[in-house]
């Protein structure tokens, strides 16, 4: 190995302006805590903008997810537009709903379904009841002492309850009208005034205060010696003791019919004019006619979904359709006997028209142009399903409808048919036409001359 030896030489300096000497600051000492044998060194700590931008970001998912959660927990408030026509609900037990009615928010509970049975709660005035099924049950919400809501439970099935909710307005207090004569006829209309005994705030069961007329023409067909009849005024008994020697006389008789609901009332004339080929003439004239809705019927036909506004207007082309009648007169000719056995049956409650088969009767209007084209108008009834009537003596029930294609299978003393729209048949010498379906309920036309 070679060893290099430098000798010692002195350090030579340039000559000339010595240099300055520049020095560079030294950085800040860094400051770690003390290492400890056997742990690892503590990490380097991150940017505080990473970690600003890691709350926003966490801030926002939070919100998002309280706003989900607060849509999905609110319970939906449904708006009394929606109650107007009724509206079709599903509750499970426990659940609850919130409706607007009145300007007013209110909530409905399903608190037990049992068998076909449910209980419910209505609040915000607390109302409890229990409905079975196709059960319908109304309510006052606000005290006021006008109905405002009419529940109907349609059915229960696989552990829900369907309620039809439906707004209303009805008063709690029974309408009870009472009507004046009606007036002379005067420009083809005759009026009448009506007042509300018990003052309620609703007239849904008011009568009619005005109707068509025509100022009367004389009659040849009436006897010019009306003076020397025998007045009866409204005694039946009295008609009926002239009827044994068909004796002159008339009779002013009222007749109030709650036929399945359909209230109908009329005022007829009736007179015995002598005999004529030994058989005694009975002659009667229709004076007045108004057709009504009970309040059982109004509640059946809501339980098939019609609104108010459908039911209102059904009644109204009902009493409509029967001002035709008014005028109609009849002549018939009965032997005393069988003129006896018409008046005890009409006495007794159980007339029928079909009484009068044996008259040879002949029907015709006063005045003529009144109603006329009533004689072409044939018996017009309203059938509900599983509802049976009494017709011409005749036992006629509707067995089951179809709303869908507006056909109904109809019962006639135990002999049944289906019969579609508009088509015509006879059942038991009864024939029947279908006028359409609504629900549950077929518009008839029985017993009419097709041919």
């Amino acid at each position: 190995m070679v060893n290099f030896k430098f000798p010692n030489r002195p350090i030579r300096r340039p000559i000339g302006r010595p240099r300055p000497l520049i020095r560079k600051p030294l950085p800040p000492p860094k400051l770690f805590p003390p290492t400890i044998p056997g742990m690892s060194p503590p990490k380097k700590p991150k940017s505080s903008g990473i970690n600003l931008w890691i709350i926003f970001g966490l801030a926002f998912i939070v919100l998002i997810i309280i706003t989900i959660l607060i849509l999905v927990l609110k319970t939906p408030v449904i708006p009394e537009q929606d109650l107007i026509s009724g509206l079709s609900v599903y509750f499970e037990q426990g659940q609850s709903k919130k409706f607007e009615l009145n300007d007013q928010e209110h909530k409905i509970s399903v608190s037990a379904i049992s068998g076909n049975s449910a209980s419910i709660v209505i609040e915000s005035q607390r109302i409890e009841a229990v409905l079975k099924v196709n059960e319908i049950k109304k309510f006052d919400l606000d005290a006021d002492e006008v109905l405002d809501l009419r529940v109907r439970l349609k059915s229960i099935a696989y552990g829900k309850a369907n309620l039809i909710i439906k707004k209303i307005s009805e008063s709690i207090c029974e309408e009870d009208w009472d009507c004046g004569d009606w007036s002379a006829c005067e420009n083809g209309v005759q009026i009448r005034d009506c007042e509300d005994l018990n003052d309620c705030v609703t007239s849904q069961g008011k009568p009619i205060e005005e109707k068509e007329c025509e100022t009367p023409l004389p009659n040849q067909n009436q006897s010019q010696n009306d003076s020397q009849d025998i007045d009866c005024e409204d005694d039946l008994d009295c008609f009926i003791l002239a009827s044994e020697t068909c004796t002159d006389a008339k009779l002013t008789q009222e007749f109030s019919i709650n036929f399945f609901g359909l209230l109908s009332y009329s005022k007829n004339l009736m007179k015995l004019k002598g005999l004529e080929n030994e058989k005694c003439v009975y002659y009667q004239r229709v004076l007045e006619v108004n057709i009504s809705y009970s309040q059982e019927l109004i509640d059946v036909l809501h339980g098939n979904n019609l609104t108010d506004l459908e039911i209102q207007q059904s009644e109204q082309e009902a009493n409509l359709e029967a001002q035709k009648s008014v005028g109609l007169e009849q002549t018939c000719y009965f032997t005393a006997a069988d003129l006896e056995n018409i008046l005890q049956k009409l006495k007794q409650g159980s007339f029928s028209s079909s009484d009068f088969s044996n008259g040879n009767c002949e029907q015709s209007c006063y005045p003529k142009s009144n109603c006329e084209e009533s004689l072409y108008l044939c018996e017009k009834y309203g059938l509900l399903q599983g509802v049976s009537m009494i017709i011409d003596n005749k036992t006629v029930k509707v067995i089951s409808v179809n709303s869908t294609t507006n056909s109904t299978i109809i019962e006639v003393n135990g002999v049944s048919d289906s019969i579609n729209y508009l088509e015509i048949k006879t059942i038991k010498n009864m024939k029947i036409k279908n006028l359409g379906v609504i629900e549950n309920l077929v518009r008839m036309e029985i017993n009419c001359d097709y041919s």
